[in-house]
């Protein structure tokens, strides 16, 4: 199992490239290799800007928006803008590399093998980058004034077997239990729909279903690229509005196909009333987990707030609301799950009562 981002990233362009028979090559294993130091060089710049701009600020929240803002000026910017900053790099080395006799593949359907794979490699670096701006000021900070943080729980990703849209812990997924893939017949700890992790990531067991604000979202709306939709009022942050076929008033959201499919091999989080994906920027939002002490501690610490200022940000309610709201979501009365915008990196909260 490649433990690695960049490892991932590299093995995954190239095994879906020679799986599609989309290149000719004797030596696969040089091209990869020719992948990942693309993508090493561009992890070290980011650790050497990391580290250039904690030398001087004062804070981790300085810290934060300087290197926001160093990213833009050195055009390589963030989530969706670094994804098509590495996609030219990477499309680039596949066709100067001497260890592929031919590239078959167009050039759309080597953007979508290429931007496919950096999804979890930016994420990946996403996170580890914000704990390289949050290392050097934690001594000076003291404990974080506010609730405790709980013992760290398994995610995806520290199994090897990442999402992009699900960054929660593992135990706040709905899963199968561990038994043979559907599919393949190979022997998984858990299981998604009845089938492993690759099998699951690479379509061949699918969610029959994904519940969003926007609207349910099945296997056919990826071609037509819109949800089911909402009635008419609804906010639809941030995509575009078609009016519906229906004689009844209703509005579906025109989304992204890659999106949809993205939700569609995400697992579900596990909750009390239907699964609601939330939406910022005209995508999905990547689900973080149920709001508890070490969630509500990362969010306090990011934002230099109080524990109510955060959930008020999150549910969008007053102060009071959110104070009650807390005191229940931490007696495991009722759910808070965050959900953060890639883009905007805007946090929104959803709530889950049984």
């Amino acid at each position: 199992m490649y433990t690695e981002a960049y490892e991932r990233a590299a093995h995954a362009i190239v095994d879906r490239l020679r799986r599609d028979e989309l290149v000719d090559c004797a030596e696969p294993a040089r091209v990869v290799a020719e992948l990942e130091a693309v993508l090493i060089a561009f992890e070290q710049d980011l650790t050497a800007l990391a580290e250039e701009v904690c030398r001087s600020v004062a804070s981790v929240v300085q810290a934060q928006v300087a290197y926001q803002q160093a990213l833009v000026e050195r055009g390589w910017g963030t989530d969706d803008h670094q994804i098509a900053f590495l996609t030219t790099a990477l499309i680039a080395c596949l066709d100067e590399s001497e260890a592929i006799d031919e590239l078959y593949a167009n050039d759309e359907q080597l953007l979508r093998i290429v931007k496919a794979a950096l999804m979890d490699f930016v994420e990946a670096q996403e996170r580890r980058v914000l704990g390289l701006l949050r290392e050097p000021f934690a001594a000076a900070a003291g404990p974080v004034v506010g609730p405790r943080a709980a013992p760290t729980t398994p995610r995806f990703a520290d199994l090897g077997e990442p999402f992009p849209l699900f960054e929660g812990p593992v135990d706040a997924a709905d899963l199968d239990e561990e038994g043979p893939c559907v599919e393949c017949g190979t022997k998984a700890a858990h299981r998604f729909r009845g089938g492993c992790y690759a099998c699951f990531r690479a379509g061949k067991v699918q969610r029959p279903s994904a519940g969003t604000e926007l609207g349910m979202i099945i296997p056919e709306n990826v071609v037509e690229e819109l949800t089911h939709g909402t009635p008419p009022g609804f906010d639809p942050r941030g995509t575009t509005t078609v009016p519906s076929d229906d004689a009844e008033p209703w509005v579906r959201y025109r989304v992204a196909g890659e999106w949809l499919t993205e939700l569609l091999r995400t697992p579900a989080y596990s909750s009390w009333q239907d699964e609601t994906w939330l939406f910022c920027c005209a995508r999905p939002m990547v689900f973080r987990g149920p709001l508890d002490d070490s969630l509500l501690g990362e969010l306090v610490l990011e934002t230099k707030g109080s524990s109510e200022s955060v959930v008020a940000a999150l549910l969008e309610c007053s102060s009071d609301d959110a104070e009650v709201q807390l005191d229940r979501a931490l007696r495991g009365s009722l759910s808070i799950f965050v959900f953060r915008c890639p883009t905007c990196r805007r946090h929104r909260g959803l709530l889950d009562r049984s």
